[in-house]
């Protein structure tokens, strides 16, 4: 067997088991697989497979709790880079109550640290993400986005980002930067970034992805 047929067996089974619909671990980040695969294929199979596990994750967005980037809420903004690249189409409403969820959490939630896959950087993601698509027209997603950026900013400024933290910052503030609104006012901290032992090379300019 070769080893993406082991790749592909894995993650069909896992899809199936797992009842996390994040990005990293859950059933968002294994239908990116697929929808790509069954474009590299050509088998409809794999694509209804894909299509089958978003509508898991839909019915499982009222009884999720979790806020965490990989296997939680905010990884499912996955579902909009689905949207942006024509994967699939959903109700104008569909991410109405995650969106708000979000917000909430963003404004008012103690955070546990800096980090994409738990913390703050996470839930910066998912606003972006949101901001890039249909969601750039919603004063709360633009307030949260601001919230979170001036909380690490000022994490940066004081110094007080760790070494494991640094690279989800500067990957975030690279991605930050590509929206207009952000571009011009936080170039100076993404420099303060570059000082960091993580940054190799000048930073990357880019669309911002899941």
């Amino acid at each position: 067997m070769k080893q993406i047929d082991k790749i592909v067996e894995t993650l069909i089974i896992y899809g199936t088991l797992t009842e996390q619909p994040g990005l990293f671990y859950g059933k968002t980040g294994i239908a990116v697989f697929f929808f790509h695969y069954a474009r590299h294929t050509g088998n409809e199979l794999f694509l209804e497979y894909a299509y089958d596990l978003i509508e898991r994750v839909r019915e499982q967005l009222d009884v999720t709790n979790s806020v965490r980037y990989d296997t939680g809420l905010s990884g499912i903004v996955g579902l909009e880079y689905f949207l942006q690249n024509g994967f699939v189409e959903v109700d104008d409403d569909f991410f109405d109550d995650v969106d708000a969820r979000m917000y909430r959490i963003a404004m008012y939630e103690p955070y546990s640290d800096l980090s994409l896959q738990e913390g703050l950087t996470g839930w910066g993601r998912y606003l972006i993400y949101r901001i890039r698509g249909n969601g750039y027209r919603s004063y709360k997603l633009n307030e949260a986005l601001k919230h979170v950026v001036k909380e690490i900013a000022q994490k940066i400024e004081k110094r007080m980002v760790s070494e494991q933290e640094q690279p989800d910052v500067y990957r975030f503030f690279c991605d930050l930067i590509t929206l207009p609104d952000y571009s011009k006012k936080y170039a100076d901290t993404l420099k303060l970034c570059t000082e960091w032992k993580c940054v190799s090379k000048p930073p990357v300019f880019r669309n911002a992805t899941p």
